[in-house]
């Protein structure tokens, strides 16, 4: 069987995997997953939590703004050529914090979010690199 990915299913792939990871800072956020587990173990206050999962909210924001531009989902507000260069640091810092959730203290960062931040880079660079910009 000649199994490959789609370009378009990539991108949506991304876009479900992103909203969820939104919907769990969320319930950070608001308290209903105690912050001690993200962050590496190392936040130790309510305020340092905030300014984490505000940044992470944000950031992950951005990059389904990036996405649906991507895929052509909304109109190009964005170069495709800035759009892949925004692309290009989001999977760097995906790689990065794959590595770091790795060495992280907490169990569900290692095992959780470790893998599925190296699903999100490959699916990122997939999407760079397949031919068409839908």
């Amino acid at each position: 069987m000649n199994w490959r990915l789609k370009h378009h299913t990539a991108i949506v792939l991304l876009l479900a995997g992103i909203v969820l990871v939104q919907f769990f800072h969320v319930l950070v956020l608001v308290g209903i997953i105690p912050f001690d587990d993200v962050g590496g173990g190392r936040i130790k206050s309510k305020q340092d939590m905030y300014l984490l999962e505000s940044f992470a909210l944000c950031a992950n924001f951005l990059l389904i703004f990036i996405l649906l531009i991507k895929g052509k989902l909304i109109p190009e507000y964005l170069s495709i050529r800035h759009v892949n260069w925004l692309l290009e640091i989001f999977g760097f810092f995906f790689i990065l914090n794959t590595a770091g959730n790795l060495v992280s203290s907490s169990s569900l960062e290692q095992f959780v979010f470790a893998p599925l931040t190296l699903v999100f880079t490959v699916l990122i660079y997939w999407v760079l690199r397949s031919n068409t910009n839908l």
